[in-house]
């Protein structure tokens, strides 16, 4: 499985768990409808933007450049003018989330309150080890392909 299929399911079974909880009646269901619009308007952004450069890694890695190398390199430069902004989405979807936490506490319903630390987790690994490799991996093929 590519590093883009795991993510993209990973994102999948996120915002599958985040329907069921938008379709709870009460502010469970209120803030999980919100959490939902951000989460999916930001993975897709992810999926567009990181996802094609982190596929890239095991084939720098290996010293197998492939042509994808030059096609997905364009990519680079608008990930990198966006990272900040996608960091930023994080903490408005992690607001969400803790209104989440709070309704489901408040509800007795703890399922939901372990969805949002399932989310937030996500994030937490994006920005720690996905968002710096697809940072590193773009220096990387700019200094090989040269400048934008």
């Amino acid at each position: 499985m590519s590093a883009h299929t795991a993510f993209s399911a990973d994102h999948g079974e996120i915002h599958d768990r985040l329907a069921r909880a938008a379709r709870q009646p009460g502010a469970i269901g209120e803030t999980a409808q919100r959490v939902a619009r951000y989460f999916t308007q930001h993975a897709a952004k992810e999926e567009r933007l990181v996802l094609p450069l982190i596929e890239l890694l095991p084939l720098v890695a290996h010293g197998r450049p492939e042509a994808s190398l030059s096609k997905t390199f364009p990519l680079f430069g608008e990930f990198e003018g966006s990272v900040k902004d996608m960091v930023a989405e994080h903490h408005m979807i992690e607001a969400a989330l803790e209104m989440l936490v709070a309704a489901a506490h408040a509800e007795e319903r703890p399922e939901f309150a372990a969805l949002a630390a399932r989310l937030v987790g996500h994030m937490r690994l994006e920005e720690a080890v996905i968002y710096p490799a697809a940072l590193l991996l773009g220096k990387y093929l700019r200094l090989r392909l040269g400048p934008d």
